[in-house]
């Protein structure tokens, strides 16, 4: 059973209300562009960043950066494989007015597919017909952190990549059709997957450096007169 009613809950008790930020956006054009564009680039986000540490020489960074993408998706899916949850789009309709002007990416129309794919199934699997299905934790607000984090060290595109991440945030909302706990979720996801990420390569680093210490003194034992 979706957890979508008891997400919406923990919402009501911030304000936060889908329709009342989609409607904003509506009337703040700019901004609503800003974050779709935003949105938009996590996917292509990640490639860059996968090739700007690799040929940049940032191997340790690399190596959190890709422990990372795969721990927080697999805990992402794990989660939702037990309380699944569709995002506020199959709760609410917007009104035809308010969805125009805002064009929202997923919106009462792709709530109403959500149930349908949820309840049974794609007919046919397609790269044009993916439909995202995972509402909390974000993956995107994921995908925001883990950006945000792995370019600090890549002086000349932090400050775009940090600016474009943080407008990605209320692209969750506006144009992902997410839950504000969604967001949440998705910072402590990615948090703790870093987290974890950095400590594993560290201690690999460790033992790489031991293992390699031991294998140059016992060559040089081996070498002396």
């Amino acid at each position: 059973e979706p957890i979508d009613p008891f997400l919406t809950r923990i919402d009501s008790w911030f304000g936060y209300s889908w329709p009342d930020i989609v409607e904003f956006a509506g009337r703040h054009q700019l901004f609503n562009e800003l974050t779709r564009y935003a949105y938009l680039s996590s996917i292509p986000q990640m490639a860059l960043l996968f090739i700007l540490l690799g040929f940049g020489g940032k191997q340790k960074e690399l190596h959190v950066f890709i422990l990372s993408i795969t721990a927080s998706g697999l805990a992402t899916l794990g989660f939702w494989a037990l309380f699944p949850a569709f995002g506020t789009s199959v709760l609410y309709d917007i009104s035809g007015t308010v969805e125009q002007a805002t064009r929202p990416l997923v919106g009462s129309s792709y709530g109403a597919e959500l149930l349908r794919l949820g309840a049974e199934g794609p007919k046919f699997i397609s790269p044009k017909d993916m439909e995202g299905l995972v509402a909390f934790p974000s993956y995107h607000t994921v995908m925001a952190i883990l950006a945000m984090y792995s370019a600090r060290t890549i002086r000349r595109v932090f400050p775009i990549l940090l600016v474009i991440n943080l407008l990605v945030l209320p692209g969750v909302l506006i144009h992902g059709g997410h839950h504000l706990i969604d967001v949440f979720g998705g910072i402590l996801t990615a948090c703790c997957t870093i987290y974890v990420a950095q400590h594993v390569v560290t201690e690999k680093e460790i033992q790489v450096d031991g293992e390699f210490a031991a294998t140059d003194r016992e060559t040089r034992l081996v070498h002396s007169p």
